[in-house]
């Protein structure tokens, strides 16, 4: 189904530039389950999600622009955006993609409270 999707996204298939909306709902859909189900698949295939997917930001296509930039919503709710997050792997309580997240602000503010960062200011 992903691959449909995409292949539905390629500027290329003419014949399925009427369904890249659906592709788009589809793709945001499936790509939480896909991703806990088989993280290899859905990281192997993220640039061209991500390339193909840009086409949908079009400002004679208020449908499209929505449903791509939810898709953009969706995919960084799963995905972490940053640095690596520190989990134990024995930690019994992290459930997958659920826990991705926590910590993500202590690992943004201790990206910005560096010097590092204040001298690339």
């Amino acid at each position: 189904m992903i691959d449909f999707g995409l292949r539905a996204l390629d500027i290329s298939s003419v014949n399925l530039a009427h369904q890249a909306p659906s592709a788009l709902s589809a793709l945001t859909r499936l790509f939480q389950p896909a991703l806990r189900q088989c993280p290899t698949m859905v990281l192997s295939r993220l640039p061209d999600m991500l390339r193909l997917s840009l086409a949908g930001i079009d400002s004679n296509d208020q449908n499209k622009t929505m449903r791509t930039l939810i898709f953009y919503r969706n995919l960084v709710m799963w995905l972490p955006v940053g640095g690596a997050l520190n989990i134990a792997p024995d930690d019994i309580e992290t459930k997958g993609t659920i826990q991705i997240g926590e910590g993500l602000m202590d690992q943004r503010n201790s990206i910005v409270g560096s010097t590092s960062y204040k001298h690339a200011l």
